[in-house]
């Protein structure tokens, strides 16, 4: 995780935020990973695999219900 933390600040636009968050979901540090991925999301727009990271997170954090 300490490259891509080391990485956002000179190139915010190559989408390192999402790898950001996705490195931090297995180490259920899920607030700031919901936050990095959102982020993503609102600088990619929709994106198949973002969005699928996002519900991943959600549905560890309680936020979607399982069918």
């Amino acid at each position: 995780m300490g490259f891509l933390e080391k990485a956002l600040p000179s190139t915010p636009e190559r989408g390192y935020l999402d790898s950001l968050g996705w490195a931090q979901y297995p180490l259920n540090r899920l607030e700031p990973a919901e936050e990095n991925v959102r982020k993503a999301l609102e600088r990619q727009g929709s994106n198949a695999v973002i969005l699928d990271h996002l519900g991943d997170i959600l549905e560890r954090r309680g936020h979607v219900p399982r069918p």
